[in-house]
């Protein structure tokens, strides 16, 4: 826990920046827009910033009229607080545009940082399971997989809050995680007689696979931010290490334990039973991005735009494509809800984005590579590159033609 007793006063200049900056990172902000706000912000409040933001630590350098003073904090990298980092980015918005005093800021922003989480750990732990049961079928699994997928989510569910309360089980939680859905995967295949081990334990895991962050990281690269995006993308590299050899144990448990595996014809369902199953994947990430309720019809409906743009695109012009369609999309959609309502484009930019990330691509080929299948899996792992590049590509283009707010609007004196 960092000790903020020795910053400076929260309702100072210096203060509420060191604090401001402390909690967008904690929530997830990447570094070119976390130093875009904060550099912002800081010249509003009259004085000079640079600011230097790593996935684990941010390093401050303020300079004041009479003094310059330094800051180096060191973050650990959050979860995503979905309300919590809208609530902060609106907060700077407003202070940007002069619509708060710093005292009554730096009271909101410690409001918005010590407020309990909007969903339970129950909440949390079933979520895990909706957005496996729906990933499952995305993946072409029937009932009996997205059944297997349900369960195996509560449980790497109820695994992550369980070792939440003790530092090195944290660390060791991807390997569990990963050995636990492998080990129940083979159980549910000698049980129930679905067809694809593969499908339940990488359904069961989606939610850690590191998608979202290998994203970023190239995000990061692509705006010259070359040490946090390189420092993200090794971060990735190890979680996929971590997981992949839960994995291995798992895998040759599994056949150890479970020797009679049959294989079953495929129980294919219908076309439209996809749709459903992305909605029931976007209502599991409300409560695992903590959005506030009103937000969720957004959430979903972030989902829906993300995935059925990216399906398009895939059937006219292939996977690639697809990506970039998608990423395009919904980056252009979370920026005509910023316009229209003067929200956060965040709202509906990060469970779109979730549902494209190439986080499942990443896993197959380390799987691949487990399997000593290394051109197949040097082949995958150069797709899922491709598609990480085709989304940062079509999220850079679709903030092109973003429209600037009401808010940005008055600032410029073009409406009253």
């Amino acid at each position: 826990m960092i000790d903020e007793s020795r910053w400076p006063a929260a309702d100072t200049p210096t203060g509420f920046v060191l604090r401001l900056a402390k909690a967008l990172h904690t929530y997830g902000t990447p570094a070119y827009e976390l130093e875009r706000i904060i550099n912002d912000v800081a010249k509003k409040l009259g004085f000079g910033l640079e600011c230097f933001s790593l996935p684990t630590m941010i390093t401050l350098s303020l300079f004041e009229p009479d003094r310059h003073s330094s800051f180096v904090i060191r973050v650990a990298p959050g979860d995503i607080n979905l309300e919590k980092l809208t609530r902060s980015h609106d907060l700077a918005e407003r202070v940007l545009h002069g619509e708060i005093a710093i005292a009554a800021a730096a009271q909101e922003l410690a409001t918005i940082t010590t407020a309990p989480p909007r969903w339970g750990q129950w909440a949390v732990i079933f979520s895990f399971g909706l957005v496996s049961s729906g990933v499952a079928r995305v993946f072409g699994g029937d009932w009996a997989e997205m059944l297997s997928s349900l369960l195996i989510g509560v449980l790497v569910g109820g695994l992550a809050i369980w070792t939440a309360r003790s530092l090195i089980w944290t660390y060791m939680f991807p390997t569990l995680a990963a050995l636990l859905a492998a080990l129940t995967s083979y159980a549910l295949a000698s049980a129930l007689g679905h067809t694809s081990v593969f499908t339940t334990l990488v359904s069961g895991v989606i939610v850690l696979l590191p998608g979202l962050m290998i994203t970023v990281g190239l995000a990061e690269l692509a705006t010259q931010n070359l040490v946090s995006g390189t420092a993200r993308l090794s971060g990735a590299a190890i979680l996929f290490v971590l997981m992949g050899f839960g994995v291995a144990v798992g895998d040759q448990l599994g056949v150890k334990l479970f020797p009679q595996l049959v294989y079953t014809a495929p129980k294919l369902l219908p076309v439209w039973t996809e749709w459903p199953a992305v909605l029931l994947a976007g209502l599991g990430f409300v409560a695992l991005f903590q959005a506030r309720m009103r937000d969720g019809i957004w959430v979903v409906l972030a989902g829906l735009i993300a995935y059925s743009s990216a399906r398009y695109g895939s059937s006219l012009l292939g996977p690639v494509a697809g990506a970039f369609c998608g990423a395009f999309v919904i980056g252009g959609v979370s920026h005509l809800f910023r316009f229209i309502f003067d929200r956060p484009n965040s709202i509906m930019l990060v469970p779109g984005i979730i549902l494209l990330v190439p986080g499942s691509v990443g896993f197959r080929s380390l799987h691949a590579l487990l399997e000593q299948n290394v051109v197949a899996g040097l082949d995958i792992a150069f797709q899922m590159i491709l598609a990480g590049i085709s989304l940062v590509i079509g999220l850079l283009l679709s903030s092109v033609f973003a429209l600037p707010t009401r808010r940005e609007r008055i600032q410029r004196g073009e409406v009253a």
